[in-house]
């Protein structure tokens, strides 16, 4: 339990109650906006918006799917544009500090994905590409709907693994249910018949499939979030 006074770094005594509104003072001053306060002539109650821990949530795995898949560069593009909002290509360049062409080539790979979109901006009534400003952004609802739709297609591919992974075992699991059933109807463990390579690839089997439940929850936490928490 904390103690009801408590001395600071410098020596100085504070009571719990002053250190602990301090921390949730620094806690309403972040950014993400997860804790609330209220009834400022009562003293104030705090609170915990679940609307935006979910958003912060949502914006962590967004960020860490950018980073896996386009690297840091990928990433450190999508949190200017979170930032500034609309860029052109050389302002894009001179915040992240990058090449020309490394921001061209990831604003395309990122723009394929569905993760930044442009918008275009004609400096004349042909909307000749050279007399064009092409303004770079970052939409979050297409962003998480991209994301929605590529766990949606990792799934499928999840489900069609397994399923050839246990058709090609099927007279495998056949003879193991079996000896199961074997094993229980005689009250004997003993009975074997499975040869040892046999044994060997259902473990492998199921060292498999125990990977594939693994992915398909994490995904499906994901889906979760994104998809009800809108």
């Amino acid at each position: 339990m904390f103690a009801q006074q408590m001395k600071t770094e410098k020596g100085k005594t504070v009571s719990r109650e002053s250190l602990i509104k301090q921390y949730l003072d620094c806690l309403i001053e972040d950014d993400a906006n997860i804790l609330c306060k209220k009834d400022e002539n009562m003293g104030g109650m705090f609170f915990i918006s679940y609307n935006a821990l979910c958003e912060s949530l949502k914006q962590q795995v967004f960020e860490n799917i950018i980073l896996e898949k386009y690297g840091i560069k990928g990433q450190r593009i999508l949190k200017v544009l979170h930032t500034k909002q609309k860029l052109d290509e050389k302002a894009i360049t001179a915040f992240t500090l990058m090449s020309v062409t490394d921001v061209r080539q990831k604003l395309v790979e990122l723009f394929n994905g569905g993760f930044v979109q442009v918008q275009e901006v004609p400096r004349s009534g042909d909307r000749a590409p050279s007399r064009t400003f092409f303004f770079w952004y970052v939409d979050y609802n297409k962003c998480y709907e991209a994301i929605l739709q590529n766990y949606y297609r990792t799934l499928a591919n999840i489900h069609q693994v397994r399923f050839e992974q246990e058709s090609g075992a099927a007279r495998l699991l056949d003879k193991k249910e079996k000896e199961d059933a074997l094993k229980q109807l005689n009250n004997n463990t003993f009975i074997q018949l499975l040869t040892e390579s046999e044994t060997k690839a259902l473990n492998d089997l199921e060292f498999i499939l125990t990977q594939l439940d693994t992915s398909q929850l994490r995904i499906v936490q994901d889906i979760m979030l994104f998809k009800n928490y809108k």
